[in-house]
């Protein structure tokens, strides 16, 4: 027979043959910990910290998709699924949450300065990514969604925040300056 524990308390087992023989056990039901809280899907790179309400240990598995610290700071490393399992001290009862980590982008390369008038190649080696500007007045950027490379045109000095980001939502960010033109 399988017992499964319904609410906190203790319960009498007993098991009776046909012949009228009895033996019987007390079974006690321990409180399960509260959910794991905290925030999934993550980016790989990014961490978090994961909250229980009573004392216990953290584990998570695959090590090679996240990481969990004694304190509860969960680490993405790499892109899929991994499961937390929190286990509380005074019972042994367990809360399990599986958790996401997305794909993060490489960080950007190429020349991060330009004149105003002229042009400077970005390019991230994920692909599948959207490039924008955060200050198009400064520097635009022409691009198709999903390839690696993006062309940035200087367009007054001043400064601009190039974000590639992924469909999954992990980003990475660069800073472009472009400078005045020399004089003729």
């Amino acid at each position: 027979g399988t017992v499964t524990g319904m609410t906190p308390g203790t319960a009498t087992i007993t098991y009776s043959l046909g012949s009228g023989c009895t033996t019987y056990t007390t079974v006690t039901v321990s409180a399960s910990p509260p959910a794991i809280t905290g925030v999934s899907p993550l980016c790989a790179g990014a961490a978090t910290p994961l909250s229980e309400t009573t004392a216990g240990a953290w584990s998570c598995s695959p090590a090679a998709t996240a990481t969990v610290s004694s304190a509860g700071l969960l680490s993405a490393v790499a892109a899929g699924t991994a499961l937390v399992t929190f286990t509380a001290t005074t019972t042994g009862c367990r809360a399990v949450k599986t958790v996401t980590v997305n794909a993060s982008p490489a960080p950007i390369t190429g020349s991060l300065g330009t004149c105003a008038g002229l042009e400077t190649l970005l390019s991230d080696i994920v692909g599948g990514g959207t490039w924008s500007s955060s200050n198009p007045s400064a520097a635009t950027i022409a691009t198709v969604t999903g390839t690696t490379t993006a062309t940035v045109t200087g367009v007054t000095p001043g400064t601009a925040t190039i974000t590639y980001a992924l469909p999954a939502g992990c980003t990475t960010t660069a800073m472009v300056t472009v400078y005045a033109p020399p004089p003729p």
